[in-house]
Parts: C-alpha cells; structure tokens; sequence
C-alpha cells in the first residue's frame, strides 16, 4: 500500500533494475508518493562486485562494502579460473529441474540458471529465455534425450523420489547418483529469489561438478560467508544438512 510506504517516511525507494527490467512501471508506481526509485543492476551474478560498492556509497556503508564486494570478487574469480580451461566438451552437462515433477527448466541463455554457467556446467536445454519467469515446460522423452551427467533440483521432493521412479532410471545423472538439490538457507542458492546467496551458489556448485579442479573445503567456505555476509555461525549440523 503506497500510503503505508508514504507513512513510513523514506528517503527512497531502492529496485532491482537492469536491462531487461521494466524500470518505467516501477518509477511510475512510486511517482504516485513523489518517492524517487534508485536502481542498482544485479540480474547477473557478476554484476554484485560493482552493485554491492554502490549500495555502500548509497547507504553510507563503504567499508562494509567493500569487505563484501572483495570477497564476492575473489571468489567468482577463482572458480573462473579453475573451470576457465575445461572445453566445452569436456564440461559437466546438466539439467535443471525446477518443479515438484522435474520437468520445468531453463535454457542455456536463461538467468535464472547464471550460476550454473559461472560454475562450468553446460546446460542441456538450450534456447532464448522465452518469459522472464522461466520456468519452461519439457518433457521426459526430452529429458531422457539430453541424458545428463547431473541434475540440480529446486524441489527437495523430486530428489528424493527421482532415484526410485522408473521413468528416469536410464538418466545418467540418476544411475550416477548425481542429483543434488539446491539448498535455500537463508535464502536460495542459485535463484527464486535471485540474492546475494548466488554467490556461495557459484562456489557450492563448482565443487559439485569438478571436486578435483575447484578443490576447496567447501564446508570452510560456507562458514565464511555466512559469517561475513549475514553475521552467523553455521553449525556442524547446519553443514551436514544442507551437503547431505
């Protein structure tokens, strides 16, 4: 409700905005309270450095900011490095299951799957994103075409029945045991919502597809930016359970 926004008195309104945004309707909406929209560009993963040190300026948080910014810079950057040399054919092919039946997904051009490039996969399903949603609907021949080497799931559920369904007993990625469900504490790691948490998404699904190239302690890696970025510390239970 714009009154209750009005009635809380704020400087700004701050939006996610980037090229592909519908940035007018947002200004518009806001234009009603006379409130000015600030928008800061974070649609791709790579974007957080810069978007990050904006935010610092704008909010008078610079140093913090830059605390995050370095890390989130380093870490994208040493995962390019470690997958940098692996051809296209030789890269993990994966699909991306995003419903309870596993049969919604995303393209390799899709956003929504950014952190899945940026961590060396080669995504099966390949196309323009169609909506901004995503989300696009496929079917198991299709899937049992693409044979994936590993599957990364959204939905907890499809994970855990996928390996007892015989419909998808020939996938690679299900004889493997290659099927990894995308954790979402705090938030979600790759996406739905997109968030700073894509970052330890990167990282996370690095060591996933190439344990021996992205060789870090993956476990040590999660304490730290849960420490940095949201001020906590991740028990050994919390570990086991969002690794399990």
């Amino acid at each position: 409700n714009l009154e209750e926004v009005l009635a809380l008195k704020p400087d700004f309104a701050l939006a996610k905005g980037g090229p592909d945004s519908d940035l007018g309707r947002t200004v518009e909406q806001f234009a009603k309270i006379n409130l000015p929209v600030v928008f800061v560009d974070i649609d791709r993963i790579s974007d957080y450095p810069a978007g990050i040190l904006f935010l610092g300026k704008l909010l008078g948080r610079e140093e913090r900011a830059r605390q995050l910014s370095a890390y989130a810079t380093q870490a994208l950057a040493e995962v390019e490095k470690a997958v940098a040399a692996i051809p296209p054919e030789k890269r993990v092919r994966v699909y991306y299951a995003e419903s309870a039946d596993g049969l919604a997904t995303e393209s390799d051009q899709s956003f929504h799957a950014d952190a899945i490039r940026l961590a060396g996969g080669s995504i099966v399903h390949h196309g323009e994103l169609k909506t901004h949603i995503g989300m696009e609907k496929v079917s198991l021949e299709q899937v049992l075409l693409y044979d994936p080497d590993i599957i990364i799931s959204q939905e907890p559920e499809f994970a855990r029945t996928v390996y007892q369904d015989a419909r998808w007993k020939s996938v690679k990625a299900v004889i493997n045991r290659r099927v990894y469900t995308v954790p979402r504490t705090p938030h979600n790691w790759i996406d739905r919502p997109p968030s700073v948490m894509r970052i330890m998404g990167v990282q996370w699904l690095a060591n996933r597809f190439y344990p021996d190239l992205y060789a870090v302690d993956i476990r040590k890696e999660i304490r730290e930016f849960h420490r940095l970025f949201m001020g906590i510390e991740v028990t050994d239970a919390d570990l086991e359970a969002w690794l399990k």
